[in-house]
């Protein structure tokens, strides 16, 4: 067992104060986490359609009950312990510093994939648009030089960041649910009929469906590294965690209903033009201009969910690692602060992180990103429920600003949604998934070991709320 110890407490708060601004406010915050969870979608339909068919909304319907639970129990632990590192604090107070490590790992591949992944879907989306040339190498190209522009963006003030991340929001929300929702629900190609058969994949389909699709509702957990940058009160935490996955599950139930409904099912698997679903509204309405409103607003909305995503993984990353360092558990320089208040060292680590990953990708890369978040995040789910109920029995006393209701059994239902998660996502990993994941726990591994003999000062866990 490594030796650890907790900081001094150093503001009347209770809090320990690390030198991050308290900027972030509540809208923000719901903003940030609702962004976040909110995926391209636009690139990825088929994929998902491919899986189960007409019953995908279904599936997405389940996929959020299961996370809901969870995102109760990361809003009580929030808390509880309100500092950037999330479940690095709750998983080390619950079983150690040594444990936590494991679903740090595991939280860093997940961030690192989903980031590469929606940097690759910007610059795809571009080039369906025909903006910039259909070719591999600008593919690869265009997303490297998009990587180096956030890690920039990301070295200023975390106000610029959290307001950009706060406009491309609403401009995803409103272009998604006008033009791939409710747009499509009253054109006359809307027929009940193309939902039949409703399981087109038998029910093996409709449970891998429901078990990967994690991959679009992880991202309330960006709170947990966000809220010692927030001036939010923690007795309020679930109304941005929890309602960020009410307001993504409401987006995805009313897109993925609409665009089940307007065409039939080997429609929307054959046609190369349904890739995008921005193409769905010249197909129904021709050439007009509401048309042409409409493909520019869900190729905008596209593009806001991509980036919204990146902007937020990047953020919530940078902070672990920052988070990390100052735990003494990574290098100590990692907690460096810049002349902004941002941990800029922290987030050039995260370019280091996901140029190799936009490079190693090939033209399978939607779906060996896609699953391999999935089961990365689950893990890290599961992991943060199983601190939950240990916190909650081994420190009852400790404050707890905001309690998930049900206590210990709600964070048996996050447990148990988060273990079928992992199980269904192990299912759907490519070969290409599978060596990734091996290759970086195989790294994580002689990381851990190399750390472990050159460390010099206590590992540091941060205190509770006093």
């Amino acid at each position: 067992m490594e030796n650890t110890t907790n900081p001094t407490t150093s503001t009347t708060s209770g809090v320990v104060d690390r030198g991050l601004k308290k900027v972030m406010s509540g809208p923000y915050l719901w903003a940030l986490a609702s962004a976040t969870i909110l995926g391209p979608w636009i690139v990825m339909t088929q994929f998902w359609f491919s899986v189960t068919g007409p019953s995908l909304s279904l599936a997405f319907a389940v996929t959020m009950m299961l996370m809901i639970p969870v995102a109760f129990c990361y809003s009580e632990m929030v808390s509880m312990l309100p500092y950037a590192g999330g479940s690095y604090n709750y998983i080390g107070h619950a079983f150690g510093p040594g444990v936590a490590f494991i679903f740090m790992w595991s939280t860093a591949i997940s961030y690192f994939a989903v980031i590469a992944f929606n940097i690759m879907c910007v610059v795809q989306i571009l080039q369906y648009a025909g903006i910039i040339p259909m070719t591999t190498e600008v593919l690869i190209g265009g997303s490297m030089a998009f990587a180096i522009f956030y890690a920039l963006l990301n070295w200023y003030k975390l106000e610029l960041s959290a307001t950009v991340q706060y406009v491309l929001f609403w401009l995803l929300f409103i272009t998604g649910m006008i033009w791939n929702g409710l747009d499509l629900f009253i054109s006359p190609q809307f027929s009940l009929a193309n939902f039949s058969p409703y399981f087109a994949f038998g029910m093996d389909g409709f449970l891998l469906a429901t078990g990967i699709m994690v991959t679009m509702y992880f991202g309330f957990e960006v709170v947990a590294n966000m809220v010692e940058e927030s001036k939010y009160p923690s007795k309020k935490m679930a109304w941005p965690v929890v309602g960020s996955v009410l307001t993504a599950g409401a987006v995805y139930l009313v897109t993925l209903t609409a665009m089940a409904g307007v065409f039939p099912l080997d429609t929307i698997l054959s046609d190369a033009a349904l890739n995008y679903p921005a193409a769905v509204i010249f197909l129904i309405h021709g050439q007009t201009l509401w048309a042409q409103v409409g493909w520019v607003g869900i190729v905008l909305g596209g593009l806001a969910a991509a980036l919204t995503c990146v902007d937020g993984f990047w953020l919530a990353l940078s902070r672990l690692w920052f988070a990390l360092g100052e735990a003494n558990l990574f290098p100590k320089f990692l907690s460096r602060l810049n002349k902004f208040s941002v941990p800029g060292i922290a987030s050039l680590c995260v370019l280091i992180g996901v140029g190799p990953a936009i490079l190693i990708m090939g033209t399978d890369w939607i779906q060996t990103l896609f699953v391999l978040m999935g089961i990365a995040i689950s893990i890290v789910y599961f992991g943060a429920m199983l601190a939950y109920i240990r916190l909650r029995m081994k420190y009852p006393d400790w404050k707890r600003p905001y309690k998930a209701p049900g206590g210990i059994i709600m964070g048996i239902l996050g447990l148990i949604g988060s273990g079928f998660c992992v199980y269904w996502s192990a299912f759907g990993m490519t070969p290409t998934g599978w060596t990734l994941f091996l290759s970086y726990i195989a790294i994580g591994v002689f990381a851990y070991i190399y750390l472990y003999f050159t460390r010099k000062s206590k590992i540091v866990l941060m205190p509770p709320v006093q």
